[in-house]
């Protein structure tokens, strides 16, 4: 009789293997799947979902893993620091300037309505600034800032503009908001004053040094220099070809 070949050795083998775990399983001795360790458990569904938080966002496009990356507002007790790539806008709330908001220029905007940006000193305000649209402040290290109805954005992140038509009742800085050059403003209907105002520096709690203002009556030429501020009350402005 002719020895069985190793082929069939193994065959045998494996089939005999199959058949006692066939038995156990029968007989209650082994259980048909293995038994998963809690820590395994925990595992494998931390990958299962951080899986399906990618594929997600995969199918949302580049646009949804960058804003899942976006920085949140800062705390109360720590300076923000914003992701690389990203802009900081600031929400409502009260801000301690050089403790969790470092001092600097930022371009407020209104949400829906007047924006207010007050200074408190002991605990009580004593200068506030009404944003109706969008303004230009320069706040300083110390200073106690509350900011209701609007954000905000650190100067250096706001990108240049080549805006040639303003309308009423905002702040804009020349060279970010529009560009420098000879601007032809105009008064129009509504409520409030119709005037212009030029001026340096806006800092939050000082009043500005005027480079040039004036109450309209009709049309009239303005020139307008990279890093002034033109504060326009119900004129529009429209830069000359």
């Amino acid at each position: 009789m002719a020895r069985p070949t190793w082929r069939e050795r193994r065959a045998h083998k494996k089939a005999e293997g199959e058949e006692r775990a066939r038995q156990q399983r029968v007989a209650g001795q082994k259980p048909l799947f293995p038994k998963v360790s809690r820590t395994g458990a925990i595992v494998l569904c931390s990958v299962m979902g951080a899986l399906f938080i990618l594929s997600v966002l995969w199918r949302l496009g580049p646009g949804a893993i960058r804003a899942a990356t976006m920085p949140t507002a800062q705390t109360t007790d720590g300076m923000a620091i914003n992701a690389e790539g990203t802009t900081m806008v600031y929400k409502p709330g009260d801000y301690q300037v050089g403790t969790n908001l470092p001092a600097g220029e930022y371009k407020f905007l209104a949400a829906g309505g007047a924006c207010a940006v007050s200074l408190y000193r002991n605990g009580e305000p004593y200068w506030e600034q009404v944003v109706s649209e969008q303004d230009w402040l320069t706040l300083e290290d110390g200073q106690a800032v509350r900011v209701t109805n609007g954000s905000f954005v650190k100067a250096d992140d706001v990108s240049v503009q080549d805006r040639t038509e303003l309308s009423a009742g905002s702040v804009y800085k020349v060279g970010v908001d529009c560009p420098a050059g000879t601007w032809t403003l105009t008064p129009v209907d509504g409520d409030g004053y119709r005037s212009y105002t030029v001026t340096g520096q806006r800092i939050l709690g000082s009043t500005p040094e005027v480079v040039s203002d004036g109450t309209l009556t009709g049309s009239v030429e303005v020139d307008l220099h990279a890093g002034e501020y033109l504060v326009l009350g119900q004129a529009t402005a429209v830069m000359m070809r």
